[in-house]
């Protein structure tokens, strides 16, 4: 939205404080450009509450740690990221790995297949353990983070090299 109409709905709002619902004037609010016979009826704002299957119980403690931000699931995130990352920064390089080399020596659609099956099905394998045994959370996010980490690294050693 561009800021002259950001600006100009901003001093039409200003200008319609009260004085709009009181004496109305249709060239500074539009709202009241309405046939001299109807009378502007002022409706009081109502506090807006949200259903009840959104709020939080009044017995209930709100959460310390939201599960989006729990140490496994940090950890989960930064595999996924390493391996992305990973995969990014070998696309279309020299391979040497002859498991994830296509026929020409380069990393592609096969190694990429196999490298995302392999880590990915790794990473599926930690979220059943978490799922089943919820105590193994914490070791299982560090392990991850590690894991996420070291890709991370090799992608940034795979830039810092270049495609050869």
């Amino acid at each position: 939205m561009p800021i002259r109409t950001v600006l100009f709905a901003f001093a039409l709002t200003m200008s319609c404080k009260g004085d709009c619902l009181t004496r109305p004037d249709p060239l500074v609010c539009p709202a009241a450009a309405t046939s001299g016979d109807e009378k502007i009826q002022h409706v009081p704002p109502t506090a807006t509450v949200p259903p009840p299957e959104w709020r939080m119980p009044s017995n209930a403690a709100p959460q310390k740690n939201p599960s989006w931000t729990s140490p496994f699931r940090i950890g989960e995130m930064m595999a996924l990221g390493g391996i992305a990352a990973d995969v990014a920064s070998s696309w279309g390089c020299l391979e040497s790995n002859p498991l994830l080399r296509s026929p020409d020596g380069r990393f592609g659609t096969k190694g990429m297949l196999i490298k995302v099956s392999l880590s990915g099905g790794a990473v599926v394998l930690s979220h059943y353990l978490y799922r089943k045994h919820p105590k193994l959370g914490r070791p299982l996010g560090i392990v991850l983070g590690v894991t996420g980490g070291a890709l991370q690294g090799v992608a940034l050693r795979n830039r810092a090299v270049g495609c050869i």
